[in-house]
């Protein structure tokens, strides 16, 4: 949500005090208001989506057919090189190039983009917390291509109002029921969910188990040459005492 606040002075005069809002706490001098005899102020709580990021960051220019990405994804979209999403700029593009239905630049067919011999790959986590997140794929568009998550982006939010779906494009009973990344799907859609960081921790484990048994192998020899150390110093010492 984004909340903005906006002073009411006695002359009738509206002023935006959003920006003296510092850590919580909303700081007014007086001498930016002495000549109001009261002050009113109105807080305006707004949704944010993550798909504003299109008009905030520019990252579509163009119009229609001649849309493009104001940074394309990294890769091809083969299977042996696939578009690589590291960012939510770059998630926000996905959904939005699916749902759009938006042709690939210099392409001369449609749904570059989205079609079964496309390729995607999550790469990194993506924190969605911040706004509301507008799934991917449509009833007219669905998401038909492929992609391998290796980080699942997390704590997503979905909104039944999203201006981003609306009624026609989106069932509002199926947006209550299925919140997720991914709305719908189509006949050639592949997900394929992947946890790098978990075989990650197997490898480590797996390291540290070794040199666990290294150490104790160590400790045990080192014993045993002690305990024969002491053993043979006894003997040396018992057949001394036997001569005398």
């Amino acid at each position: 949500y984004k909340v903005s606040l906006v002073t009411l002075l006695a002359n009738g005069n509206e002023t935006d005090v959003t920006e003296f809002v510092k850590a919580g706490v909303l700081n007014l001098t007086s001498s930016l208001y002495n000549n109001a005899s009261s002050l009113t102020i109105n807080v305006d709580i707004a949704k944010t989506y993550w798909m504003d990021l299109i008009k905030e960051k520019n990252l579509v220019s163009g119009q229609g057919n001649e849309r493009v990405f104001a940074n394309d994804f990294a890769g091809s979209g083969k299977q042996t090189d696939p578009y690589k999403i590291t960012s939510v700029e770059e998630l926000v593009q996905l959904a939005y190039v699916v749902n759009e239905d938006m042709l690939q630049t210099n392409s001369a067919f449609k749904n570059a983009y989205n079609r079964a011999s496309t390729y995607y790959e999550i790469v990194s986590g993506i924190d969605l917390s911040a706004r509301f997140w507008t799934p991917i794929g449509t009833s007219q568009n669905p998401f038909n291509s492929n992609i391998v998550i290796y980080n699942m982006p997390s704590n997503i939010m979905v909104d039944t109002d999203d201006p981003y779906y609306g009624s026609a494009l989106f069932d509002q009973d199926v947006l209550k029921q299925f919140s997720g990344l991914f709305g719908y799907l189509g006949p050639d859609a592949t997900i394929e969910l992947k946890i790098r960081d978990f075989y990650m921790i197997l490898v480590i484990l797996a390291v540290l188990v070794i040199v666990i048994l290294i150490i104790v192998f160590i400790l045990v020899i080192t014993h045993k040459i002690r305990n024969e150390s002491v053993k043979n110093f006894d003997q040396k010492n018992e057949f001394l005492f036997d001569e005398e």
